[in-house]
């Protein structure tokens, strides 16, 4: 045996405890090292399935966009789901956000649940406010419906996953197991928070899925609507068109027509018959004489006797004549079967559709017009009311149309009456000239002596039949002269001298106004042109003026001629100062006959046809003559001829 010293005795003890040391050191450090590799592989395969789980649960999808797009999703990850846990029970609920029972589906074993099934809401709103995991067999049941549901099942433990949002699409995934025994429900975890993920994000693509699938609908639906609304507007105001159209046609036809009611009806029957796509269009007119409506030639499709129609006002069951009566339209969409249509005249048309419409001026009836269409309810209230405006239009134009036919009646009796009254005035004219003329002639013999001395009394007498004799003389040469004028006489226009015509006409009366004490002052400038004028129809209009200006002016008063040369015309005007014109007798101080009211202040005689033919007289001369009066001061007569082409000057 070999003896140690102490020293190497502790030299030795230190190494055997140095190898020790190490020795365990090292076991300990494989050991360890080999249970962290052996964890780290297990983590590795772990995440390795997570991973594939995931990609398998992103792999599924969905199809549509509804709570049984979701449903399925849910079947199909319970699948996955129970291919890990097959010792568990699962159960996937769902419900989409537009409402309606939750869905419910399960996997794996046997429970209260039914494999595929509606979930109750209250216990689906429950399910949804408990999520995690309970120990139902230790009274973790609390006051949940849902869980109580499961407890009485006869579930031990579960574990409660919810998904989606609460106020739109959600879900649970439930998994348990009634045993207790199998996979651990801490095992399956981190594959519920990938299921609860995605199907979160799945909820939020069908809710907008769904949400876009239903604005898409509503769009669609308000585009058809708009749709339906612009074609009916476009019908509306095609047919808003065809009236103007129309109602421009019936326009433009009265404004070419004028006056001319036949033409103009019958292209107002036509456009009618047009505008409505009428069968028949038929205008009756009151015939006074006979106390019936009668069909107006110009209507449109009447053959034979059709165009002889005629209905007595005394027949109230035609539909025309109580139109005509009325003045309210009628309209019928059966006229073979309605009873307010006379049978006989409807099988006369031959026409199914109807409508009459009185022809009305300030509320007198003249006729009616009917409209006809084969076939029933051809017509609509919108076609009643356009014709209704034409209707208005074509009364204008057949009342126009009798005016014009009675005036004219009148002005052929007025023209009739007036070469009576002519042909009267020149034979009466006439044949008081010659008696006239001799009794002048022999009245003028006796005056002067020449058939023995006359008493004073005889001579005054003589006198007075002489003066008598004058004015009726001078009267029926009056009457002589406006016969000439109004019987269309033209004057012989040419060229002459202003100056002398007015001298003469002074001079011819100057020794009237010296016996009346009166006085005549003639104003001629120098170089006054020539007139165009018929010489002596001129110089009697002018005579005329001159007799009416002495008539009524007064004794010492004065009258004054004078010209004035304008240029294209000559102005020529008598003046005086007498008792003037009344100014509302102004305007008929030219008229036939007439005489001025206040004549009785000068006892001016005449007949009041002197002016009528001064104004015959100018007026045929082209030119025209006016009244310029103020009563108390002046009063002018005007007239003016046109002037006579000028010499060139030298």
């Amino acid at each position: 045996m070999i003896e140690l010293t102490p020293l190497e005795f502790g030299i030795c003890l230190g190494l055997t405890a140095g190898v020790f040391a190490f020795a365990a050191y090292w076991y300990m450090r494989f050991f360890g090292v080999l249970g962290f590799d052996q964890r780290a592989r297990r983590a590795e395969s772990d995440a390795s399935e997570l991973r594939l789980f995931a990609m398998e649960v992103m792999d599924l999808g969905i199809a549509g966009n509804t709570s049984q797009a979701l449903n399925e999703f849910g079947r199909r990850v319970m699948e996955s789901l129970h291919r890990k846990a097959p010792a568990l029970q699962l159960w996937w609920i769902s419900r989409h956000d537009a409402g309606g029972d939750a869905m419910v589906s399960r996997r794996g074993g046997a429970g209260a649940l039914p494999a595929s099934a509606r979930f109750d809401a209250g216990l689906f709103e429950a399910a949804l406010r408990q999520e995690g995991s309970f120990d139902l067999a230790n009274g973790g049941v609390a006051a949940n419906p849902f869980l109580q549901h499961l407890a009485s099942a006869g579930f031990r433990r579960v574990r409660v996953v919810s998904w989606g949002r609460p106020a739109a699409s959600s879900g649970i995934l439930a998994l348990g197991n009634c045993e207790g025994r199998g996979m651990c429900l801490a095992d399956v975890e981190p594959y519920l928070d990938i299921v609860k993920n995605h199907a979160t994000t799945l909820a939020a693509i069908v809710d907008e899925l769904a949400r876009r699938s239903k604005t898409q609908e509503r769009l669609e639906g308000g585009l058809s609507v708009t749709i339906d609304d612009l074609t009916h507007t476009h019908m509306r105001l095609i047919e808003k068109t065809r009236r103007i159209k129309a109602l421009e046609d019936v326009a433009s036809t009265i404004s070419s027509h004028g006056a001319q009611a036949q033409p103009a009806l019958s292209a107002i029957v036509s456009i009618v018959a047009r505008f409505l796509e009428a069968d028949m269009v038929a205008v009756l007119l009151l015939d006074d004489s006979t106390g019936e409506l009668v069909v107006h030639p110009g209507s449109y499709g009447l053959e034979g006797s059709e165009m002889f129609y005629r209905v007595p006002l005394s027949e109230e069951r035609s539909s025309s004549v109580r139109a005509f009566k009325t003045g309210k339209p009628f309209i019928s969409g059966d006229a073979q079967n309605d009873p307010n249509v006379l049978p006989s005249h409807a099988r006369l048309w031959r026409v199914d559709s109807l409508i009459v419409v009185p022809l009305t001026v300030e509320g007198r009836s003249l006729g009616v017009i009917r409209v006809g269409k084969r076939g029933k309810d051809a017509f609509t209230s919108e076609d009643l009311q356009a014709l209704q405006v034409i209707a208005r239009e074509a009364a204008v134009i057949i009342e126009t149309a009798m005016l014009n036919r009675k005036l004219s009646q009148a002005a052929e009796q007025l023209i009739g009456l007036n070469r009576m009254k002519d042909d009267f005035v020149s034979t009466v004219s006439h044949e008081f000239k010659t008696p006239l003329t001799t009794i002048l002639g022999f009245v003028t013999v006796v005056l002067d002596g020449e058939a023995g001395e006359l008493s004073s009394q005889q001579s005054r007498f003589l006198t007075i039949v002489r003066t008598a004799a004058r004015r009726l003389t001078g009267l029926v040469s009056d009457l002589l002269d406006l016969s000439r004028l109004e019987g269309g006489m033209k004057m012989e226009l040419e060229s002459r001298s202003l100056d002398k015509l007015l001298l003469d006409c002074t001079e011819n009366c100057r020794h009237q106004f010296a016996e009346a004490d009166k006085n005549l002052k003639l104003h001629l400038p120098a170089g006054l042109p020539k007139v165009l004028c018929d010489e002596r129809w001129v110089a009697l209009a002018l005579d005329n003026l001159l007799s009416n200006a002495l008539k009524f002016t007064l004794a010492g008063g004065e009258v004054r001629l004078w010209a004035v040369d304008k240029g294209e015309f000559v102005m020529v005007c008598v003046a005086d100062n007498g008792i003037g014109v009344p100014p509302e007798e102004k305007e008929r101080i030219f008229e036939k006959f007439y005489r001025a009211s206040n004549r009785t202040e000068v006892q001016a005689p005449g007949t009041g046809l002197g002016l009528a033919i001064v104004k015959e007289i100018i007026t045929k001369h082209g030119g025209k003559v006016w009244l310029e009066s103020d009563p108390g001061k002046e009063t002018r007569f005007c007239l003016i001829l046109k002037t006579a082409p000028r010499d060139p000057e030298p």
